[in-house]
């Protein structure tokens, strides 16, 4: 996933951008589980920060393109879940969540 003109820094950036989408999906389905109004609006509006961090992020962050497509299905993806009105129908009818979106970068 990385290229050798990629720095340690453009990586670890990747990284960070990618643990904030996944917090945010983790924050959603915890939402989306939970029967307590105040936990669901509580984890709402952390996922909506994580996403707004991971977008910040994105638009100083070069990447390559196989970093970009991942990155762009799980902001989709969570972009989806947060404007949805029944949020606990999306998780079950959002496309399969595709491997090679979600592998690791190698590090050299």
């Amino acid at each position: 996933m990385t290229t050798p003109s990629m720095t340690q820094r453009e990586v670890c950036r990747y990284r960070v951008i990618e643990t904030e989408l996944i917090t945010g999906l983790t924050y959603c389905r915890a939402a989306f589980s939970s029967g307590d109004p105040q936990k669901r609006a509580s984890n709402i509006a952390q996922a909506q920060r994580a996403y707004d961090g991971a977008l910040d992020y994105t638009r100083t962050s070069k990447l390559n393109q196989e970093m970009k497509q991942n990155l762009e299905y799980k902001t989709d993806c969570l972009r989806r879940l947060l404007h949805q009105d029944q949020p606990s129908r999306v998780i079950f009818t959002l496309e399969p969540i595709r491997p090679d979106l979600l592998r690791k970068p190698k590090i050299a």
